[in-house]
């Protein structure tokens, strides 16, 4: 049985499937979208938190969609998530990700051991010749292996950094920065979501709410409410091309 909707709406025999990570997300794009005198939200639904369980609960999702005859016309993942660059990505500010890599598959190398000091350098898939899927047509786009990166279909936007091990330093940042040129925005969910839409070959839209800077790990500073109210106006702003 999928999950309970957020909200009663109704539904189509082509729709949308709305993902948000956690439950503290949820409520508060509800509260946000009702404050706006709107009483129908998008029926936003459970991923979980982090690439494992957003991953396995999207393709979940899509399977028992597809098993029950009602198409998923594209998913549409909405979260907060950390800005790399606050020049180009500011708190409380909405990005669209266009591309997406992921740091969470690889090899430590043998020559730089971490020990008690934590993990050295690592190998990421295409660097150890291993891809973690097989070439196959999912967005229908010519076939490819997957590494560790992707490329949404019909977005442009900023590129998209899915970790396992939320950066919780400026110095993990810098790496990560330098690992990946370009990231702009660090989360837990996109990659292993947009995988699993490509698998079963539907679009997939990520926005994320700039909620803190990545390494900051004094939540209490954060700016989630902010974010996320105004990723809210950035979807009703869309209105009326949102189906829910």
């Amino acid at each position: 049985m999928t999950e309970p909707a957020a909200e009663n709406t109704a539904k189509d025999a082509s729709a949308r499937l709305w993902l948000v990570p956690t439950e503290l997300e949820r409520q508060r794009l509800l509260a946000a979208w009702r404050a706006s005198g709107d009483d129908r939200p998008p029926s936003w639904q459970l991923c979980g938190f982090g690439p494992i369980a957003a991953g396995l609960q999207t393709a979940r999702l899509l399977a028992e969609h597809q098993s029950g005859g009602e198409a998923v016309s594209a998913v549409v993942l909405v979260g907060i998530g950390g800005s790399y660059d606050l020049s180009r990505a500011d708190l409380g500010s909405v990005v669209e990700i266009g591309s997406i890599a992921t740091d969470t598959v690889g090899a430590e190398l043998s020559d730089f051991p971490g020990g008690m000091s934590g993990l050295g350098p690592w190998q990421l898939p295409s660097e150890m010749g291993f891809p973690q899927v097989a070439g196959r047509d999912g967005f229908g786009s010519t076939a490819a292996p997957v590494f560790e990166s992707l490329v949404l279909p019909a977005s442009v936007g900023g590129k998209l950094l899915t970790v396992g091990i939320a950066s919780g330093s400026e110095v993990t940042a810098a790496w990560r920065r330098s690992r990946f040129p370009g990231v702009l925005v660090e989360d837990m969910e996109g990659f292993a979501v947009a995988l699993a839409c490509q698998q079963f070959g539907v679009p997939c839209r990520i926005l994320r709410g700039i909620s803190n800077a990545v390494g900051d790990r004094r939540v209490g500073g954060w700016r989630i409410e902010e974010a996320l109210d105004n990723l809210v106006q950035r979807l009703q702003g869309e209105q009326p091309s949102l189906d829910r």
